[in-house]
């Protein structure tokens, strides 16, 4: 039965739905906006996106100026992401949790999206609950939620919304959600040609197209845009706005560039592969991260992706992306660096159970453990999990070691407080996101030209030096005659340069 026609059979939205979104957009709140407040969000990369927002709020070229080595360069050079201009009313309203909240409403919106998908292939709001739970308890969405805001989340959440209006043959809708998506990163738009690559090998196989090439021709349009988009972004505008390219480090075992690292996975495909299960790091600290990470793709339904291989085809810059690095940070489940393979699962799961040939029983059965796996896979890893830099209090919302900072947060709150905006700042990495109304902002021990010098004392201000190294840099200030303190306490020290 053609997708239009079953959904037809199904109009409106169950109460169950809105009680679900409200549940599961108290939880993501209470993860993410919480690590807002009790300072447990970073410079890289809320600071960044912030700051980013700040200067297109007040019609300035975003800069760049948080990295470690103190470079100022485009924002855009950093990740090209278009799609920023869109948040920048919000900025008005929200300020510095405009980003964070917005990354939440579009998980929930996902969700939905999720569902209406799900209510046109099987025709069963009760499944499409299930599946909208087991969507909404997939651990890349904990993971992202616990580390800052991210535009490859954004780009993700909107997946599902696009297949759902390419399967309903709306092109005007499927147009600009494609446009939105690809402008929300750069590899999102080279993650946009495999979903496009994928979602063609089915239609064809499904021989959809055969009294309609004009959906052939319209698909195809959108891979190519993909490809071209993706291309001109990498080899022209990045390395124009910034010439140091400094994301292909992280994939130095293949190449030193774009053309370098295609060339290697091409000619060594068998290497590739591997690299998708071995871990190719010199030391302990990056076995057993890849294991983790693809039982957590099979536990949390991953498993249909054998049955339905077109999706396996949209995961492919993915597992590239992740697990063909030589940073062990993204071979994981950790930050993230999971978020896309979670639409992708739960469109998957659909198409599966919608094409098995079992009673409706079995099939509740069979989402029923799925779900099941889903959720206690996800627990399991919030409690411990193969990473060295897995924080729990970031995650674990449930505990109260979540909403204790371990600070004097009216004291903290009341010296940043003291600082005029839009003066040059250098501040702890946890400090910055609260700090980016202003045209500059270092993270120290990055100076500069800072005004004012905003420093947690503790270990919670040490990265990316280590505590000795803080120790002296606060005692140099001290004796340095160029500086006052403005204010100290336990937790926070304030520094002012008297001349600038």
């Amino acid at each position: 039965m053609p997708y239009a026609t079953v959904e037809k059979k199904v109009s409106g939205y169950p109460s169950n739905l809105f009680f679900i979104l409200l549940i599961f957009g108290i939880v993501f709140s209470l993860i993410s906006i919480a690590n807002h407040y009790l300072f447990r969000t970073y410079a890289l990369d809320l600071g960044v996106y912030n700051h980013a927002l700040y200067s297109l709020s007040n019609f300035r070229e975003p800069r760049f100026t948080l990295g470690l080595e103190g470079y100022d360069i485009s924002f855009w050079g950093t990740h090209f992401s278009p799609i920023t201009i869109i948040y920048t009313p919000f900025y008005f309203l929200f300020g510095s949790y405009t980003l964070l909240i917005i990354q939440i409403v579009a998980i929930l919106l996902g969700g939905v999206g999720i569902y209406q998908y799900s209510i046109g292939k099987l025709n069963s709001p009760k499944m499409s609950l299930l599946i909208l739970i087991c969507f909404f308890s997939t651990w890349g969405i904990y993971s992202a939620l616990s580390f800052d805001f991210h535009n490859n989340v954004i780009g993700a959440m909107l997946i599902p919304w696009f297949v759902y209006f390419l399967k309903k043959k709306k092109v005007s809708v499927s147009l600009l959600l494609f446009l939105l998506i690809i402008s929300c990163q750069e590899n999102v738009a080279l993650w946009m040609v495999f979903i496009m690559v994928g979602f063609i090998t089915n239609e064809l196989f499904s021989k959809n197209y055969l009294n309609d090439l004009k959906s052939l021709y319209f698909h195809l349009f959108l891979m190519v845009v993909s490809i071209a988009y993706f291309l001109i972004v990498i080899l022209i505008l990045m390395p124009h706005f910034n010439q140091q390219t400094p994301q292909f480090f992280r994939y130095s075992l293949l190449g030193n560039s774009f053309t370098e690292i295609v060339a290697s996975i091409v000619k060594y495909p068998g290497y590739a592969i591997k690299l998708i299960f071995t871990s190719s790091a010199s030391t302990e600290i990056g076995h057993g991260i890849k294991a983790e990470f693809n039982i957590m793709v099979l536990l949390a339904g991953g498993i249909f992706l054998l049955y339905k291989p077109h999706y396996l085809i949209m995961l492919i810059p993915v597992y590239i992306q992740k697990m063909l690095s030589n940073d062990p940070v993204l071979w994981g489940i950790d930050f993230h660096y999971s978020i896309e393979f979670v639409p992708i699962i739960s469109l998957c799961l659909i198409d599966s159970l919608a094409s098995l040939d079992l009673n409706r029983k079995v099939l509740k059965g069979v989402l029923i453990i799925v779900m099941i796996s889903t959720c206690a896979s996800n627990i399991k890893t919030m409690l411990t999990r193969n990473s060295s830099w897995y924080q729990k209090t970031n995650t674990i919302f449930w505990q109260n070691g979540h909403y204790s900072s371990g600070l004097d947060l009216e004291k903290v709150y009341g010296t940043i407080k003291l600082i005029p905006e839009k003066v040059a700042v250098s501040a702890s990495s946890p400090l910055i996101p609260h700090l980016c109304n202003r045209e500059k902002i270092y993270q120290f021990p990055v100076v500069k030209d800072a005004e004012y010098i905003a420093i947690f004392k503790g270990s919670r201000g040490v990265y990316p030096i280590d505590s000795e190294r803080l120790k002296e840099d606060i005692e140099s200030f001290r004796k340095d005659s160029e500086y006052i303190i403005v204010q100290e306490n336990e937790d926070i020290i304030l520094i002012k340069r008297k001349n600038l």
